[in-house]
Protein backbone atom coordinates (compact mmCIF):
# COMPACT_ATOMS: atom_id res chain seq x y z
CA UNK A 1 0.00 0.00 0.00
CA UNK A 2 1.05 3.28 -0.69
CA UNK A 3 1.16 6.14 1.75
CA UNK A 4 -0.46 10.16 1.03
CA UNK A 5 1.39 11.93 3.54
CA UNK A 6 -0.81 15.21 4.56
CA UNK A 7 -2.27 15.55 1.18
CA UNK A 8 -5.63 15.11 2.02
CA UNK A 9 -8.25 18.48 1.39
CA UNK A 10 -11.93 19.42 1.79
CA UNK A 11 -12.86 22.38 -0.48
CA UNK A 12 -16.30 23.54 -0.09
CA UNK A 13 -17.78 26.24 -2.80
CA UNK A 14 -20.94 27.65 -3.54
CA UNK A 15 -23.04 27.71 0.10
CA UNK A 16 -26.19 27.60 0.03
CA UNK A 17 -29.56 26.56 2.10
CA UNK A 18 -32.86 26.31 2.36
CA UNK A 19 -33.70 26.12 5.59
CA UNK A 20 -36.92 27.27 6.91
CA UNK A 21 -36.75 26.62 10.59
CA UNK A 22 -32.85 26.52 12.01
CA UNK A 23 -34.49 25.04 15.26
CA UNK A 24 -35.38 21.54 13.26
CA UNK A 25 -32.05 19.70 13.43
CA UNK A 26 -32.89 17.81 10.10
CA UNK A 27 -33.39 20.93 8.30
CA UNK A 28 -29.25 22.02 9.34
CA UNK A 29 -28.61 18.72 8.46
CA UNK A 30 -30.05 17.72 5.07
CA UNK A 31 -31.17 21.42 3.92
CA UNK A 32 -27.26 23.32 3.62
CA UNK A 33 -25.46 22.65 1.05
CA UNK A 34 -22.32 23.15 -0.94
CA UNK A 35 -20.08 22.10 -3.52
CA UNK A 36 -17.98 19.28 -2.16
CA UNK A 37 -14.78 18.00 -2.98
CA UNK A 38 -12.18 16.04 -1.21
CA UNK A 39 -8.90 15.67 -2.66
CA UNK A 40 -6.45 12.81 -1.71
CA UNK A 41 -3.01 13.23 -2.88
CA UNK A 42 -3.24 14.12 -6.21
CA UNK A 43 -6.70 12.57 -6.95
CA UNK A 44 -10.46 13.88 -6.42
CA UNK A 45 -12.22 10.94 -4.51
CA UNK A 46 -15.37 13.16 -4.49
CA UNK A 47 -16.93 15.84 -6.48
CA UNK A 48 -20.43 16.83 -5.54
CA UNK A 49 -22.29 19.99 -6.49
CA UNK A 50 -25.21 19.69 -4.12
CA UNK A 51 -23.75 18.26 -1.09
CA UNK A 52 -25.33 18.06 2.76
CA UNK A 53 -21.90 19.20 4.39
CA UNK A 54 -23.76 20.04 7.87
CA UNK A 55 -24.88 16.03 7.59
CA UNK A 56 -21.55 15.23 6.95
CA UNK A 57 -19.63 17.11 9.53
CA UNK A 58 -22.28 15.97 12.19
CA UNK A 59 -21.04 11.98 11.45
CA UNK A 60 -17.47 13.35 11.26
CA UNK A 61 -17.52 14.79 14.80
CA UNK A 62 -19.16 11.40 16.46
CA UNK A 63 -16.42 9.26 14.52
CA UNK A 64 -13.47 12.12 15.99
CA UNK A 65 -14.75 10.51 19.48
CA UNK A 66 -13.82 6.74 18.75
CA UNK A 67 -11.42 6.82 15.29
CA UNK A 68 -10.31 3.52 16.03
CA UNK A 69 -12.97 2.14 13.89
CA UNK A 70 -13.77 3.08 10.35
CA UNK A 71 -15.22 5.86 9.72
CA UNK A 72 -18.79 5.69 7.06
CA UNK A 73 -20.90 8.54 6.23
CA UNK A 74 -24.14 7.51 5.28
CA UNK A 75 -26.71 10.21 4.12
CA UNK A 76 -30.34 9.89 5.08
CA UNK A 77 -31.10 11.65 1.19
CA UNK A 78 -28.76 9.03 -0.81
CA UNK A 79 -29.51 5.19 -1.46
CA UNK A 80 -25.74 4.94 -2.22
CA UNK A 81 -24.43 3.73 1.05
CA UNK A 82 -21.77 4.60 2.55
CA UNK A 83 -21.31 7.50 0.28
CA UNK A 84 -17.74 8.22 1.77
CA UNK A 85 -15.46 6.29 4.04
CA UNK A 86 -12.48 5.99 5.71
CA UNK A 87 -11.60 2.42 6.36
CA UNK A 88 -8.98 1.35 9.55
CA UNK A 89 -6.72 -0.74 8.22
CA UNK A 90 -4.62 -1.63 11.45
CA UNK A 91 -5.39 1.33 13.64
CA UNK A 92 -2.92 3.93 12.64
CA UNK A 93 -3.53 4.05 8.47
CA UNK A 94 -7.37 4.51 6.24
CA UNK A 95 -8.04 3.64 3.42
CA UNK A 96 -10.41 6.61 1.95
CA UNK A 97 -13.10 5.32 -0.48
CA UNK A 98 -16.40 7.11 -2.09
CA UNK A 99 -19.45 5.75 -3.55
CA UNK A 100 -18.66 8.70 -6.55
CA UNK A 101 -15.07 8.14 -6.53
CA UNK A 102 -13.75 10.04 -9.89
CA UNK A 103 -10.41 9.19 -9.44
CA UNK A 104 -8.73 5.36 -8.39
CA UNK A 105 -6.86 5.77 -5.34
CA UNK A 106 -5.33 2.34 -5.65
CA UNK A 107 -4.30 1.21 -2.25
CA UNK A 108 -3.65 4.27 -1.29
CA UNK A 109 -3.71 4.93 2.61
CA UNK A 110 -3.82 8.16 5.15
CA UNK A 111 -2.51 8.07 8.41
CA UNK A 112 -4.45 9.22 11.20
CA UNK A 113 -1.91 11.62 11.92
CA UNK A 114 -2.62 13.31 8.96
CA UNK A 115 -7.01 12.18 8.86
CA UNK A 116 -7.80 13.54 12.54
CA UNK A 117 -6.32 17.32 11.71
CA UNK A 118 -8.47 17.81 8.73
CA UNK A 119 -11.79 16.09 9.25
CA UNK A 120 -11.37 18.41 12.53
CA UNK A 121 -10.76 21.55 10.58
CA UNK A 122 -13.92 20.33 8.22
CA UNK A 123 -15.82 20.25 11.00
CA UNK A 124 -14.73 23.72 12.31
CA UNK A 125 -14.95 25.26 8.71
CA UNK A 126 -18.57 24.10 8.39
CA UNK A 127 -19.50 24.90 11.47
CA UNK A 128 -17.80 28.52 10.89
CA UNK A 129 -18.44 29.31 7.55
CA UNK A 130 -22.19 28.14 7.65
CA UNK A 131 -22.78 30.26 10.48
CA UNK A 132 -20.36 34.02 8.79
CA UNK A 133 -22.26 33.35 5.16
CA UNK A 134 -25.14 32.00 5.70
CA UNK A 135 -25.89 33.50 9.69
CA UNK A 136 -27.19 29.92 10.86
CA UNK A 137 -25.69 28.50 13.96
CA UNK A 138 -25.37 24.38 13.48
CA UNK A 139 -23.83 23.43 16.36
CA UNK A 140 -26.46 21.95 17.98
CA UNK A 141 -26.56 19.71 15.02
CA UNK A 142 -22.50 18.88 15.31
CA UNK A 143 -22.68 18.45 18.85
CA UNK A 144 -19.76 21.83 19.31
CA UNK A 145 -19.86 24.91 21.04
CA UNK A 146 -20.30 27.97 18.95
Amino acid sequence: MDSVSSQLSFHIEDLRHEVDDPSEIWQLLLRINARLCLVVGRRRLLDEPDFPIVELAQQIAEWICDPERSFEYHSLESEESPLLSFISMSGERYLPRSAFALDELDDETVSRADLLPVLETYVRTVRDRVRMELGIDVSAALGTSA
